[in-house]
């Protein structure tokens, strides 16, 4: 009987996943079963990056902020994302527990490198679209009007 990669055992996700951030240079811990956890420093806050794989997948993820109470915010905050969403790739805004950003990947690509090319480009986006998420959470309009100012003035 012959035998192929599907007979053989797979390594179990959890420990592929570990030792991938560890070849990657990331130092992670556990937080919780198959999850594994990355602490980003960044211009805007810290970010706790939330890393799982499975037989199949690759995900990351980094919580953003809670969703806003006020109606009118949490309207304004959605329509915000949905728009961030069209202009970004492999990463999106997602509602769960609040605002999420996460991404997945075929877990069969990942290899070290991989890896830490998504986690840094999570990450990035994070920092890159936080000041944004933050101000329509907020309700401060000041910097947005600064900012379409700048903006009107660049194209004139």
């Amino acid at each position: 009987m012959y035998r192929t990669d599907m007979d053989m055992p797979q390594p179990d996700p959890s420990r592929r996943l570990r030792s991938l951030l560890k070849a990657a240079g990331i130092t992670s811990f556990r937080l919780g079963d198959n999850i594994r956890g990355a602490i980003y420093s960044g211009r805007t806050r810290e970010w706790l990056v939330g890393t799982r794989m499975n037989e199949h997948w690759f995900n990351a993820y980094a919580r953003v902020c809670n969703l806003p109470e006020e109606p009118s915010l949490r309207a304004r905050l959605m329509d915000t994302v949905m728009d961030m969403n069209r202009q970004m790739q492999l990463t999106k805004f997602i509602v769960s527990s609040g605002l999420v950003l996460e991404l997945d990947y075929r877990a069969e690509h990942v290899d070290a490198e991989v890896l830490g090319n998504l986690i840094r480009l999570l990450h990035a986006n994070a920092e890159m679209h936080y000041p944004k998420i933050f101000r329509v959470v907020s309700g401060d309009e000041t910097l947005a009007q600064l900012e379409a100012q700048l903006i009107t003035a660049k194209a004139a």
